[in-house]
């Protein structure tokens, strides 16, 4: 999910103009790319809402503002201003066509060392959120969800914008829903991703919409059936430890083919031949650019014992890309649903890849970059290795992707 963002970020940082300049501004050829086009207007707006947090020296700052008769998020990427309600907001009103979509998008370029004195009281200090933990690596983010206060809304032509003010332990973040999916109402539930960034010295936070959110879930729109218990034959162990991180993993032959199932907890001891239960649950995502029509696998539980529940949204999350090597292609189908994994060397280890959205097509062989997270939560500490490549990278013929839709 940090593809978006930061994707968004660095289109906005190019295409801003200085706020005294006299022409208008043009879009930079930098957000002409990948099947992607911008164009832009610079706007004048009245801030309604200051939304702002600060952690550990990263911020994450956006206004509430009025345009065209609608109230919209404005983002200060590099979170700079110190704007307050009922001051006046310079921002840019970007149109963005990404891979058939038509968005709106809005951001200011205004730095507190221009602002000119507050008509109103100054905004409250932005309270010390804990969405994120320290970690040694550049970026890290971690999954969380909250209740939907506020929707906003605007559309200008076919350019359309959906954004959510969102309650999270008693905090309030700001999101953008970049992928128009279906709306979300007040009282709903909804995934986030809560992500770190360190840019040109500055130490950013950002949120962005997981696909296929509680929200998402709950109108109906996203279809999730309860795992079906299943069966196979272990074939290999996958184990591994780094820096008191641990990944713990199974390959079993199922039917006419071979899977990953993950082992979380990696408390099980399972051998090569031994029969190994385990759950797959289908998921249909027809929210996404291309609907996507999924299963994926997780260890049964031991008897008397629930299912897992998710990681606790306090959960830390580091993420390091790495170069691995495919030593193995677990991939299939399963009634219409695929699934998809990777069996990899890195650094000397063994580990299992899984693809989250089963549209990857690497070859045995092939030296592929793969986001490796250290994951602490309850205690304990694990790997996770995910490769997320988006239905709607497929119009720009990424290299890997892009099957056949079902």
């Amino acid at each position: 999910m940090k593809i978006i963002w930061v994707a968004l970020l660095a289109c906005s940082c190019a295409v801003m103009c200085d706020v005294s300049a006299a022409q208008p501004c043009t879009a930079e050829p930098g957000c002409d790319r990948g099947g992607s086009s911008s164009s832009f207007s610079r706007e004048v707006g009245v801030v309604e809402d200051v939304i702002a947090l600060r952690e550990d020296g990263y911020q994450f700052r956006a206004y509430v503002v009025g345009w065209q008769g609608s109230r919209v998020l404005v983002s200060d990427p590099l979170a700079q201003s110190d704007r307050a309600e009922g001051d006046n907001l310079q921002f840019l009103a970007m149109r963005l066509d990404v891979n058939g979509k038509r968005m709106l998008a809005f951001t200011t370029d205004e730095r507190a060392s221009s602002s000119p004195a507050s008509t109103t009281r100054p905004a409250p200090p932005a309270p010390p959120a804990r969405l994120a933990q320290p970690g040694s690596v550049r970026d890290s983010s971690v999954t969380a969800s909250g209740v939907v206060e506020d929707v906003l809304s605007a559309q200008d032509g076919a350019y359309r914008f959906v954004g959510y003010i969102v309650r999270y332990q008693n905090r309030r973040i700001a999101l953008v829903d970049h992928l128009l999916g279906p709306p979300h109402a007040i009282g709903d539930e909804i995934g986030f991703l809560a992500m770190r960034a360190a840019l040109s010295q500055r130490h950013l936070l950002g949120f962005e919409m997981l696909p296929g959110s509680a929200g998402v879930a709950n109108s109906g729109t996203t279809r999730a059936e309860r795992g079906a218990p299943e069966s196979g034959i272990v074939t290999d162990v996958l184990s591994a430890q780094v820096d008191g991180y641990r990944y713990h993993a199974y390959v079993v032959q199922w039917h006419d083919g071979a899977l990953l199932v993950p082992d979380d907890s990696a408390n099980t001891d399972y051998r090569v031949g031994d029969t190994l239960s385990f759950m797959a649950r289908r998921l249909q995502l027809p929210a996404l650019p291309r609907p996507q029509r999924l299963v994926s696998f997780a260890l049964s539980p031991s008897p008397g014992v629930t299912e897992p529940a998710t990681a606790d949204a306090s959960a830390a999350l580091a993420t390091q890309t790495v170069p691995v090597t495919v030593e193995q292609v677990l991939s299939g189908d399963m009634d219409g649903y695929r699934y998809g994994a990777y069996v990899v060397e890195w650094n000397g280890l063994r580990l299992g890849v899984t693809d989250a959205f089963a549209t990857t097509h690497y070859a045995v062989g092939q030296r592929i970059s793969v986001p490796v997270s250290r994951v602490e939560t309850g205690g304990s500490k694990r790997l996770m290795l995910t490769l997320f490549e988006f239905p709607m990278n497929c119009s720009t013929g990424a290299a890997g992707s892009c099957p056949p839709s079902n």
